[in-house]
């Protein structure tokens, strides 16, 4: 029994007509007869009458990342585009790339090249096809972060008095820009006043106190300050002091064997022996020695090593100690306190000086 050689090329010259793989198959001469059951020769046949043409794929020249240089907050999340090109610059579809970051405590990168910032720092991520990788330069910042020094008040008033005016300073110990700041009185809102002097960090946080509509006692408030990224509350504790009396002087006033009525014809003497001693994270206790006996009030004042002195608090007459809440942690402050009445004041104490402890 025999086939035509038509036969033969309808069995086995189509396999070798088209291409299947990188390998092609093309007969080189008429086809022979050929017995139906000879098997071995159809292979001969196909080995001896085809020839073999390796297709080799076009070789990755180079990746190209976009954006190559960004920045970015902690946290943030920032894709990231490739294109694979041959020698020519033209577009490879359809090739596979692997993504790696060099350093993933500041920067992690998914197989989709997706990056997520960590922590703060710079950092290569790369993506490879075949032999070449592209790289991407990210620098991480730490989040902004809002401050207020001092983290709390202690303000004192009279019934029916004046406003009593305090700033908080707004900071940012963090990274990149704390803006988009507002306030908010949260606590205290009958007689606690805040406003903000920018909406961008540094500014300066303006609290008045009013005691018109307050009775004698203590009261606290509390103040937020909101930013974009994050919010801090200050706490204020107002003292109300009772209104003085108006029902005319003191008979004992007009005893002229008083020896204890003080003259204000001269202005008193300065305090002795200032001394500040730290009392914990946000607190240092001031005494001195009152060597006068005129004195109305004693003015106190501070400052940090090198800046400008401040008054933060008056005292009555013949008190010899002040307490400093609401200070920063591990931070140095120097302190002056000086006598006063109406002939003026005296000089300024010798200075003190305490650092407050840290955490």
């Amino acid at each position: 029994m025999s086939l035509s050689s038509n036969r033969a090329e309808d069995l086995l010259g189509e396999p070798c007509s088209g291409v299947s793989g990188p390998v092609a198959r093309r007969a080189s001469r008429p086809w022979g007869f050929l017995p139906v059951v000879a098997r071995w020769s159809c292979v001969l046949l196909v080995t001896q009458g085809c020839t073999e043409t390796v297709v080799e794929p076009v070789a990755v020249a180079s990746v190209e990342l976009t954006p190559r240089r960004f920045s970015a907050t902690v946290s943030d999340r920032v894709p990231l585009s490739a294109e694979i090109l041959d020698l020519d610059g033209n577009v490879l579809p359809n090739r596979s790339l692997s993504w790696a970051s060099l350093d993933p405590g500041v920067a992690t990168v998914s197989e989709d090249g997706i990056v997520t910032a960590v922590g703060p720092g710079q950092v290569l991520v790369t993506a490879t096809a075949g032999n070449a990788v592209g790289t991407a330069q990210a620098t991480i910042e730490a989040r902004p972060k809002t401050r207020l020094a001092p983290g709390s008040l202690d303000l004192s008033g009279v019934e029916s008095g004046e406003a009593v005016p305090a700033t908080v300073r707004v900071s940012n110990e963090g990274g990149g820009t704390l803006d988009e700041l507002s306030t908010q009185v949260v606590e205290g809102s009958g007689w606690l006043a805040a406003s903000l002097s920018r909406n961008r960090a540094p500014a300066t946080l303006e609290l008045v106190a009013r005691p018109q509509s307050l009775a004698r006692g203590t009261y606290t408030g509390r103040v937020r300050v909101t930013s974009a990224h994050d919010s801090r509350t200050v706490s204020v504790r107002f003292e109300v002091a009772a209104k003085p009396k108006e029902d005319g002087p003191d008979p004992d006033d007009n005893d002229p064997d008083d020896s204890d009525d003080p003259s204000y014809d001269s202005a008193p003497r300065d305090p002795h022996k200032l001394e500040a001693d730290e009392n914990g994270e946000h607190r240092i206790d001031l005494k001195w020695v009152d060597r006068s006996d005129n004195e109305t009030r004693f003015e106190i004042e501070r400052r940090t090593p090198g800046g400008s002195w401040a008054e933060i608090a008056t005292v009555d007459r013949d008190e010899e100690s002040y307490r400093d809440r609401g200070l920063e942690e591990d931070t140095t402050y120097e302190y002056r306190v000086r006598a006063c009445n109406p002939a003026g004041c005296s000089k300024y104490s010798k200075r003190a000086r305490a650092k407050t402890d840290d955490d």
